[in-house]
């Protein structure tokens, strides 16, 4: 997330977008009060990893960047005036 953030904030310098990581600490303390932070607390410290490798080699499927997805997404999400600058 911190990553995607970083990119955001470059890639739109005219929208707020927040880069601040806040500690498996916090996270795990807020756990204790606040539901959203309980999801949050059940994935610290997972690592994610996934394999394309059949998809490409059956499918011939040749994916798209997760930078170029996540861009394409905000920039529709401007067009359809579901976020706007500040």
């Amino acid at each position: 997330m911190a990553q995607m953030a970083k990119l955001l904030k470059q890639q739109y310098p005219d929208y707020k977008v927040s880069t601040m990581v806040i500690s498996n600490f916090i996270i795990s303390l807020m756990a204790r009060f606040q539901a959203p932070m309980k999801v949050l607390n059940t994935m610290i410290g997972l690592k994610y990893h996934r394999d394309n490798t059949k998809a490409k080699k059956v499918l011939g499927w040749n994916p798209r960047s997760a930078e170029e997805t996540v861009i394409d997404t905000v920039n529709y999400m401007i067009e359809s005036n579901i976020i706007q600058s500040q």
